[in-house]
């Protein structure tokens, strides 16, 4: 039986290039979705299609992954393409066999600039990344909607479902992304990261209320940068709600993405980008063909050293979560290190 038609919903941007760009990228991606998933496929780190995430869709076109400039301009107009492939990429996943072991869905969200992706991809590309038990990883928000309780209810159906949740201030967050917006393209709105923090733990408390121990929940909560701590179970869900709500964040984030500016720190670029306005052209073409992606730049990380030994089994559920808490002191430490993974990821 042939999968249903993939509608992506349009968006109505104001300027030429933009509306351009997305409807062609909209038309490729509708035309032809199973052509972009196996190409999703084939990326290096989407650990052979298991790790699911609209933002590396996004590097299957050409006309957005070119520069960091058109990542800049036309993040938001592929976004709706993105992760309408993503949402058939989980489906089509969580339908499909799985190999003996694997039988639990994970899922990882939180605000944009928590850290989801890096904590996913500090070990470089292949299986030895993801859990042992994991059939597939969904990178992507919980906040609102149907769709969230959908996959929670695809999830349970194949086996267990178990959520991570990446938790740090919502300042934080903030400059994560104005920093990425830097260096990369990729920032977020201050609205965006509001909604999502802000709605996260009543669109949690849904899921748990219809699938109560189906799904497990473990926050991963990053307040306190060298002291990360990992909070599980239901009980703790509460712990989400230390940013306050919506309308808090949001005010909170905008004096703060003001006085960055005001201080010299942040380009009228990024500010403009933090307030969801239009970002530059910079002098961009678009007549990149949208269904061929660039070259990849993302890189494995380095070998191990003389002497060490490698992993030789996908790790457990505790090793992965034990190295990404590692991962993250790290990194709080290492500026620089900080800087070459970010740059090595998008």
């Amino acid at each position: 039986m042939s999968a249903e038609k993939l509608v992506v919903m349009r968006r109505p941007f104001p300027e030429p290039d933009r509306l351009k760009v997305q409807r062609e990228v909209i038309a490729a991606v509708e035309g032809a979705p199973e052509f972009f998933l196996s190409r999703y496929d084939e990326l290096p780190a989407s650990f052979g299609g298991r790790f699911v995430n609209s933002d590396l869709f996004k590097l299957l076109f050409e006309v957005y992954a070119a520069s960091k400039e058109s990542r800049g301009r036309f993040n938001n107009v592929v976004h709706n393409a993105s992760a309408a492939l993503a949402a058939r990429q989980f489906g089509r996943l969580a339908a499909g066999p799985a190999p003996t072991g694997r039988g639990v869905v994970y899922f990882l969200t939180g605000a944009p600039g928590s850290g989801k992706t890096t904590f996913v991809q500090r070990g470089g590309p292949g299986d030895l990344a993801l859990p042992g038990d994991c059939r597939l990883l969904y990178e992507g928000q919980l906040a609102e909607g149907e769709a969230a309780l959908e996959k929670a209810a695809q999830a349970v159906s194949v086996g267990e479902a178990a959520i991570f949740v990446m938790h740090r201030s919502a300042e934080r967050c903030l400059l994560n992304t104005l920093r990425r917006f830097d260096e990369i393209g990729r920032g977020s709105s201050v609205e965006a990261i509001a909604r999502i923090m802000g709605f996260l733990p009543a669109g949690l408390a849904k899921i748990r209320d219809r699938f109560g121990s189906d799904v497990s929940l473990t926050i991963l909560d990053w307040r306190d940068g060298r002291r990360p701590v990992k909070l599980e179970g239901w009980r703790r869900l509460k712990a989400l709600e230390s940013e306050g709500d919506c309308e808090a964040i949001k005010a909170r984030l905008l004096r703060l993405a003001q006085a960055e500016r005001q201080a010299g720190r942040l380009s009228l670029a990024g500010l403009n980008q933090a307030l969801g306005l239009s970002p530059p052209t910079g002098g961009l073409e678009t007549d990149q063909a949208p269904g061929e992606a660039p070259e990849q730049t993302w890189a494995p990380a380095s070998s191990p050293g003389p002497g060490a030994t490698p992993c030789r089994r996908p790790p457990t559920r505790a090793e992965w979560l034990q190295a990404g808490l590692e991962l993250g002191r790290r990194l709080e430490a290492d500026e620089a290190a900080r800087k070459a993974l970010a740059l090595r990821l998008f």
